[in-house]
């Protein structure tokens, strides 16, 4: 049917068990169910029907139902198309009931993705294989955005097939240890109240779940291991702030000698667990893991706006089984910096008091450290966040403030920024080799500097 308003009934507003049905252009409001059924919006037991469509007026709206906004029942209902409708406020968003398969929901073309909000219960409920969700916007639902007890479904794909994913009260995806080879690659998912992807190993989210050496255990996408992001850091000052060249190193450890597909994301804050989200997908690469499982890389990232942006990761194996959401890396700016350039060697004594003098310089038109860099944030040892800047007292009159001692330098083609700061302060330790500089600049943006030192007793 087209253009119908389906108000208050006592069953489902619409039914279906024919073929190449197309339902499209209505109104379905408020079904009541009767006999003790939930009644739905829409209820289909065939193949090869159309809800809603792509051009402006197809979809349908489909809310207020206390069964869900659409049903499909079992593995009869194949091959149906699902797109440009909006499907709200009822106890479910749409689900596809077990056995359902080959069904696509949305899709890549221009006004083909769904709206499912502010249900219930979850958005989108699968429980066939084969189904394909792409370009849909899965968003304020009361449970999970999308919940999965079934195999070989693919939830986004590249960027264009990215499905939105938040706010949701649970999960922005959780796959039931029922189902594997789920592959949920290139969405947008952030902001929801629990994990972005749960993969679990019971019938319900689980939370984070430990990787494990070689991948051997069994669960929701075989509890597939997540990488693990080891640093993420600036290729060089100029290029982080103009083009956003950053290094994105880590590791994966999983089933060996098999390759695996990583998608990196960034994000504009960490998930309170330490894992995820994805907020946007931001590269896509691959990597092959040895006889012992493990596989590392070494991935040149340009972005510009990843900057103080958190940067995660997920696996996908060959069988199409994704990972959940590795742990969060910042990303902070990366300086220049050179320690004593007196001393070439970069010898610091931690027994003596000794004043250190450390150089931030930057020959970039767009970063200036005298400029732009909050002084008294400044820390230099074995973190970077140490309390090590040496500061002085300065009075005017009877009132007396401590200053840091930073001497600026700002030279026609170059900017230098010279700060002291306390050895036995730094937090070093005998034989350490490494010295950062941590701090921020005006703005709030963290900055991070990596120099060789040598620390003597």
């Amino acid at each position: 049917g087209e253009g119908n308003r389906i108000v208050n009934t006592f069953h489902s507003g619409i039914q279906t068990g024919s073929t190449r049905t197309i339902i499209k252009g209505n109104a379905i409001l408020n079904t009541r169910g009767g006999g003790g059924s939930p009644a739905s919006g829409i209820e289909v037991f065939s193949a090869n029907n159309i809800i809603g469509g792509t051009e402006p007026g197809a979809g349908n709206l489909i809310k207020g139902n206390v069964g869900p906004g659409i049903r499909f029942f079992n593995q009869l209902v194949s091959e149906n198309v699902v797109q440009g409708n909006t499907i709200i406020e009822n106890n479910s968003g749409l689900v596809l009931g077990s056995g359902a398969n080959n069904n696509l929901i949305g899709g890549t073309a221009a006004g083909a993705g769904n709206v499912l909000s502010g249900n219930l219960k979850d958005g989108l409920i699968i429980a066939g294989p084969d189904n394909v969700v792409q370009g849909n916007t899965i968003v304020d639902n009361l449970d999970n955005g999308v919940e999965v007890s079934a195999d070989d479904n693919l939830i986004g794909g590249g960027v264009a097939a990215s499905n939105l994913i938040s706010g949701n009260g649970s999960n922005g995806v959780v796959v039931s240890r029922n189902g594997t080879g789920n592959a949920i690659l290139g969405n947008a998912i952030f902001n929801n109240g629990e994990l972005g992807i749960d993969l679990s190993s019971s019938s319900f989210p689980d939370g984070v779940t430990p990787n494990d050496d070689k991948d051997g255990d069994t669960g929701g996408n075989n509890l597939q291991n997540f990488p693990l992001i080891d640093a993420v850091t600036c290729l060089a000052v100029p290029f982080c702030v103009t083009n956003g060249s950053v290094i994105v190193q880590g590791g994966l450890n999983s089933t060996p000698n098999t390759e695996f597909t990583i998608i990196l994301f960034s994000n504009a804050q960490c998930d309170t667990s330490g894992h995820g989200e994805g907020e946007r997908a931001i590269h896509f690469f691959t990597v092959e893991t040895n006889d012992a499982g493990n596989a590392s890389f070494t991935e040149v990232v340009t972005d510009k706006s990843l900057v103080g942006q958190y940067v995660t990761a997920t696996a996908t194996d060959p069988g199409g089984s994704t990972s959940e959401f590795s742990p969060c890396a910042f990303v902070p700016l990366a300086v220049f910096i050179e320690v004593d350039p007196a001393d070439p060697d970069n010898v610091i004594s931690i027994g003596n008091e000794e004043i250190v003098p450390v150089l931030i310089i930057s020959a970039s038109p767009v970063f200036s450290p005298t400029q732009q860099l909050d002084y008294e944030s400044l820390g230099f040892g074995k973190t970077g966040g140490e309390e090590s800047l040496l500061f002085i007292e300065r009075c005017i009159g009877p009132i007396c403030f401590d200053i840091p001692v930073c001497i600026p330098i700002d030279l026609p083609q170059i900017s230098i920024l010279v700060c002291l700061f306390e050895s036995q302060e730094m937090g070093f330790s005998p034989g350490d080799t490494k010295g950062f500089l941590g701090g921020k600049t005006k703005d709030g943006l963290p900055i991070l500097g990596l120099q060789q030192v040598s620390i003597v007793p």
